[in-house]
């Protein structure tokens, strides 16, 4: 049966006297029937998750609260669902939904549910894959290329970024001034702002690949080179390599925090794992990192983080945990509790992107 590490503070019973300010390793419960659990985003106040389960061939979206526990909602049957990514406040999610051999991103919101959006004219698959803190913009691509999604009084407008059948609008930052992708499979990078399209095509001689991730106003962004290798930009920075990884030197970013020092994602090693960086400490996996917290991770192999709360001490992903796939929630004690956490850089920041 499925518990997280602290005893007697399983995820379903935080409404009752547990709760998330507890530091600790916490397993997201799965429903009966369902095999997999997978959390994409998190909210800013780390209340909110979201992302996609599977029950046999078939896949839903979830949230969950210490409220709700895990509900599920957009279960195609013959298809699949999965949430991508949430507002700050938790009552809006978007994400992808597959039936009838077509997929449509969607947008849904508490109190008025699921609406599908529409494509750019002539597109037909349409894919969201991250949205902004008050929920009105949603980047993400079609089937003719890069999509920004607007929340309009009329409806929702799709505008077209780049057409091109494989460029893609990765993530979006906090305020949705700023969105970031690729302009292709191969690359480079681009980040779409109101004043233009910026692309990063070398450093070094090297190509970039695409961008995944930005922070809160979008002046610092992180992604792959072409060679699988990580990156960081920034307005004051400029291009430059994540930092020292080990063999065979590929790592993807998937969360950044508002001020866009701290990264974390997912680590190429034998047998896949989580990273975090900071300035501080440079790349580090995230069981070294509890490690030094003094966590107890007995039975659990991180193999990505996908996004981090607010305040930097709440991060989400995926991991094994006694043998079982699925979630889980990280939940890092303040630096007032242990000064060593990430060596001072955590601090109360805003909503994180993914």
């Amino acid at each position: 049966m499925s518990r997280q590490v602290l005893p007697g503070c399983a995820l379903v019973l935080l409404a009752s006297g547990c709760t998330m300010a507890s530091p600790g390793l916490f397993w997201i419960p799965r429903p009966e029937g369902v095999s997999d659990v997978a959390a994409n985003a998190i909210s800013a106040d780390g209340t909110t998750v979201v992302g996609g389960t599977q029950r046999g061939n078939d896949g839903a979206s979830f949230y969950w609260t210490a409220a709700t526990a895990l509900v599920e909602f957009d279960a195609p049957i013959g298809g699949w669902s999965y949430a991508s990514g949430v507002s700050a406040d938790g009552r809006v999610i978007v994400g992808s939904s597959r039936r009838e051999s077509q997929t449509s991103a969607y947008r849904w919101a508490s109190g008025s549910g699921l609406s599908f959006l529409q494509s750019t004219p002539g597109a037909s698959e349409t894919y969201a894959n991250d949205v902004s803190d008050d929920g009105s913009i949603i980047a993400g691509y079609d089937s003719f290329g890069a999509v920004r999604w607007r929340v309009t009084d009329p409806g929702i407008i799709a505008d077209p970024l780049l057409f091109n059948l494989s460029a893609s609008a990765n993530a979006i930052s906090g305020d949705g001034q700023v969105l970031v992708g690729a302009t292709s499979a191969f690359g480079p990078a681009v980040r779409w702002t109101p004043q233009g399209t910026q692309s990063f095509p070398l450093l070094g001689g090297l190509p970039t690949g695409s961008a995944t991730v930005a922070n809160a106003d979008g002046s610092v962004i992180a992604g792959v080179f072409a060679d699988g290798s990580p990156f960081r930009w920034s307005v004051t920075d400029g291009l430059l390599p994540l930092g020292q990884i080990v063999s065979p030197g590929r790592a993807t970013p998937y969360a950044m925090s508002a001020d866009g020092l701290i990264i974390a994602g997912w680590l190429d090693s034998s047998d896949d794992n989580a990273f975090v960086w900071t300035p501080q400490i440079g790349v580090v996996t995230l069981e070294s990192l509890i490690d030094q917290i003094g966590l107890d991770r007995t039975g659990w192999q991180f193999q990505l983080v996908t996004d981090i709360s607010a305040d930097g001490l709440t991060l989400v992903g995926w991991a094994r945990y006694q043998g079982e796939q699925g979630s889980f929630i990280a939940q890092i004690p303040a630096p007032s509790a242990n000064g060593v956490i990430f060596l001072g850089a955590l601090l109360v920041r805003r909503r994180v992107r993914r």
